[in-house]
């Protein structure tokens, strides 16, 4: 009797261990996908698998910025729920039948030097040079697929510490909860995300920054390239209505000097 309840005990324990290592495995191998495709370090405070189920549940996600910007934090993504196909996974294609994300806060932040944090994105590394295989995001590491992506953005906030040691800041409450569909890779996912956060803010016009360079390059979804365009006219349309006065301050200007 005392040999099975051993026995049973030494079959508990493995199965418990078994089942922090899963965990440990794939908190190790999320980390090191998100830092081939971003550039950037990440850590993950709380994940739980049901890995036969294919769910999984992810809290305390947060990408950090480099080391030169004080603010760590770029991503806070507060709570990432995901229904995988267990049989893809096995064979290092993740093909998530739904993907739920919570962003918390999304931090841009411009240096006393002058240098943005976004700029420190492979993505935006590769669209500017693009000749430069060095910047290239890596897609070696997994497949990614997603069919129905469900976003929530709550606040993005614009830090600029060019004017002195404490930062003119500006935070946008977006308060975004929409859906998004045939997500081909983790790239068109890192871009959908970024732009559709900084679309509805003017962070672009405030940094000095093309949102145009975080775009994914290949095939994307129908959602992703809406989602690009609305991006692009957003820009285009402030940068009109910030140009206007000083169109009509130069009509006027005109008038003066020739009255005739």
């Amino acid at each position: 009797m005392k040999k099975i309840f051993i026995v049973l005990l030494a079959v508990i324990i493995l199965v418990f261990s078994m089942g922090l290592l899963k965990d440990l495995l794939i908190t190790l191998y999320a980390e090191k996908a998100v830092r081939a495709s971003t550039g950037l370090s990440i850590k993950i405070s709380g994940l739980r698998t049901a890995i036969f189920k294919g769910r999984a549940d992810i809290k305390g996600l947060k990408i950090f910025n480099p080391r030169q910007f004080k603010d760590r934090v770029m991503l806070d993504l507060g709570h990432m729920y995901m229904d995988y196909d267990y049989g893809a996974f096995l064979k290092r294609n993740i093909h998530l039948r739904e993907l739920d994300i919570d962003l918390k806060e999304f931090m841009v932040v411009k240096n006393k030097d002058g240098d943005l944090n976004l700029n420190s994105l492979k993505i935006v590394k590769y669209n500017k040079m693009p000749g430069n295989k060095s910047n290239m995001p890596e897609e070696g590491v997994f497949q990614l697929e997603i069919n129905t992506l469900h976003l929530k953005i709550g606040k993005v906030v614009y830090k600029d510490y060019t004017h002195g040691e404490k930062p003119r800041i500006r935070d946008f409450n977006i308060n975004m909860d929409e859906k998004f569909t045939n997500i081909k890779n983790i790239h068109n996912l890192i871009s959908t995300v970024m732009l559709k956060a900084l679309s509805k803010t003017d962070i672009g016009l405030l940094a000095g920054f093309n949102l145009q360079l975080l775009k994914s390059g290949g095939v994307v979804g129908r959602s992703i390239v809406t989602v690009e365009k609305v991006t692009d006219s957003a820009y285009q349309g402030i940068k009109k209505l910030i140009s206007l006065p000083f169109e009509a301050m130069k009509s006027e200007q005109k008038k003066i000097k020739n009255p005739n």
